[in-house]
């Protein structure tokens, strides 16, 4: 059985091989270097020009139809799990607090514990200073719930606080918890 050429295939004369054309000797569209280098930038081109539009096609048809495109993509992360853990770990990485303010608005939602007047802006804000706070002093922080979802808060800005790591698992569950003096007037400062 013959092997199939693909495009840019070079015989031992200099030329390359473009496609399989019925109209050409053989079957086979031969073609020199130059002809080939100027016919692959030109399908470069066409092929960017028809990805962006596409892109822009695809955009639209988003904004119109998010039903859809919502269904599409679960049926799309049920077929490809380990694909879709992939992405989801890498774009935590590089999103590290948009991915904790999900992870809360997720679990808050879950325990249908979020306020319509929450705003998310002041919680990011909010989380900015618990990475600040870590680079200066070198020690981990949370955002932490003044009063925790599973003893009935709700996710709302005005019910976080910045919390150390270790004070944050001291407290858990806790509503009654009394943080030590020293921390009271920093959270003042702050």
């Amino acid at each position: 059985m013959e092997t199939k050429l693909k495009r840019g295939a070079e015989r031992e004369d200099g030329m390359i091989f473009w496609e399989y054309n019925k109209e050409c000797k053989n079957n086979e569209w031969w073609i020199t270097k130059e002809k080939y280098e100027s016919k692959k930038e030109l399908q470069h081109l066409r092929d960017v020009k028809r990805n962006k539009e596409n892109r822009e096609y695809f955009n639209s048809h988003r904004r119109k139809n998010p039903d859809s495109h919502r269904k599409s993509n679960q049926q799309y992360r049920k077929k490809n799990p380990e694909k879709y853990r992939l992405y989801r770990k890498k774009w935590e990485q590089n999103n590290p607090q948009n991915a904790l303010s999900r992870n809360a608005k997720r679990r808050s939602v879950k325990l249908l514990a979020t306020e319509k007047t929450h705003n998310f802006e002041i919680e990011n804000v909010m989380r900015g200073i618990c990475r600040r706070l870590k680079l200066c002093l070198g020690i981990q922080w949370d955002l932490d719930h003044i009063i925790p979802l599973a003893s009935g808060g709700k996710h709302h800005h005005l019910n976080l606080q910045p919390l150390p790591h270790s004070l944050n698992c001291k407290k858990g569950m806790n509503k009654n918890f009394n943080l030590p003096d020293c921390y009271k007037k920093a959270v003042d400062m702050i």
